[in-house]
């Protein structure tokens, strides 16, 4: 139990550890389970085992010394998203919780410091979580990028084939995918994130433990492969929605897809329409963005799009995530009129005032100069939270002036603006195992 912790201390009576042993590791696995359900302990315990750079390490607890239990936990699990093919590092707090009775005594606060400390001194680009809603943003977090969005459309929407008139598409074979497969699925993967501004990334390590642990949170994940004169068309990933007494079949969820041809969409509608027969479930949900082509003809038969949730998200360091996304910034100018532009933007959101220096079409340096006058500097005002929302390809311009009065732009800005950040589809796939 590492206790290293000099910028800050706890109240007597506490100890601050950090995941080492197998002991350590299973009063944390019985401590998610009791606070957050019986399947929350057995995920845990599978990132640490199969999570690629994610280890007991990063997990830290409070205890309370008189009675040796835990009383309040939280995780650091490591991603790789991408923005616009830029490799961000993601830190994800998760698992987070305090037993009842030690609540509003400063133990998360306490805890998050440690985590905000691990954020800072890690150089990580953004930091995620999927937890309740408001709390988060004292710490600087905004609801941004979509998180558990469905299209859902009813079986006997998806058009029935009677046996004297079946479809050639019904050929196409549709089988459970391999270890063999792993290299055609990761290339598909990326067809599907070529069209999103951010994405979360999978390498051949993900890969592989998803297919292993064949998890999606705590259901039972199969993946398959349509295959088209041999050669691979696509794949989805599905598995079931079912009630809590963990008997009948809610829905067939298709927790991912990237299917390149009509005929693979519309064999896939086919065997997602057998599967919830079989199943009696009574409907099918399609995750993803409405930009996919299984979410775009589920649509056109009368699918439709719920609000979901979002993570919620915080920049760090908006200078060095702006310095990071710089080869995106560039190309967009240089597809632009914009493409020989030399001069200096200057966002002022208020707390800070950022200076994107354009040189010829390219962005040579980002600053921070700070806080500013009133009257100064006004040419681009926009709230700080309105700038993530903004800068993450979230909202346009115009969505965000109606949301917040006091984004302000002068005439001669707006278009350059909107090259520079334009709102974009974002949709994380499934970065755990």
């Amino acid at each position: 139990m590492g206790t290293d912790v000099p910028w800050s201390e706890l109240p007597d009576g506490f100890e601050f550890g950090i995941v080492e042993t197998d002991e350590e590791l299973d009063e944390l696995v019985r401590f998610n389970n009791e606070i957050h359900g019986p399947e929350a302990g057995g995920m845990l315990r599978r990132l640490v085992n199969h999570l690629p750079d994610f280890n007991r390490q990063m997990n830290y607890f409070i205890r309370d010394v008189e009675s040796g239990k835990t009383i309040s936990a939280i995780s650091a699990i490591p991603s790789v998203w991408s923005y616009g093919g830029i490799p961000l590092r993601n830190l994800e707090l998760g698992f987070v919780g305090t037993r009842e009775s030690y609540r509003t005594r400063g133990m998360f606060a306490f805890l998050y410091r440690f985590f905000e400390h691990q954020l800072e001194t890690g150089y990580y680009d953004i930091a995620t979580i999927q937890g309740i809603p408001y709390f988060y943003r004292k710490y600087g977090y905004e609801f941004i990028l979509p998180l558990g969005r469905f299209i859902t459309i009813l079986p006997s929407a998806i058009p029935h084939i009677s046996t004297e008139d079946v479809p050639p598409y019904m050929g196409i074979r549709v089988r459970p995918a391999s270890s063999a497969d792993i290299s055609a699925l990761m290339g598909l993967f990326s067809e599907m994130q070529s069209r999103l501004l951010i994405t979360s990334a999978r390498d051949v390590r993900l890969w592989q433990a998803q297919e292993l642990t064949r998890m999606h949170e705590d259901r039972l994940v199969e993946t398959f492969v349509l295959e088209r004169n041999d050669v691979i068309d696509g794949y989805f990933r599905i598995n079931e929605a079912k009630d809590s007494d963990a008997e009948s079949v809610q829905s067939i969820r298709v927790s991912e897809s990237s299917i390149k041809s009509y005929d693979s969409v519309m064999r896939t509608l086919q065997f997602l329409k057998s599967r919830a027969t079989d199943s009696n479930a009574s409907a099918i949900e399609i995750a993803g963005d409405t930009t996919s082509n299984l979410g775009k003809i589920a649509m056109d038969y009368g699918g439709l799009v719920n609000r979901g949730w979002k993570y919620q998200v915080k920049i760090p360091n908006v200078v060095s995530f702006i310095q990071k996304i710089c080869p995106v910034l560039d190309k967009r100018l240089k597809a632009s009129m914009f493409s020989e532009l030399t001069r200096d933007v200057f966002i002022n959101t208020y707390n800070n005032c950022y200076q994107i220096s354009i040189e010829k079409g390219n962005v040579k340096h980002i600053a921070d100069i700070g806080m500013q006058p009133v009257d100064a500097y006004t040419n681009i005002r926009i709230p700080p939270q309105a700038f993530l929302h903004l800068l993450l390809g979230d909202a346009s311009i115009e969505e965000l002036h109606d949301r917040q009065m006091d984004f302000l732009i002068r005439p001669g800005e707006k278009t350059l603006l909107e090259i520079l950040f334009p709102k974009m589809a974002s949709y994380i796939s499934y970065y755990h195992v």
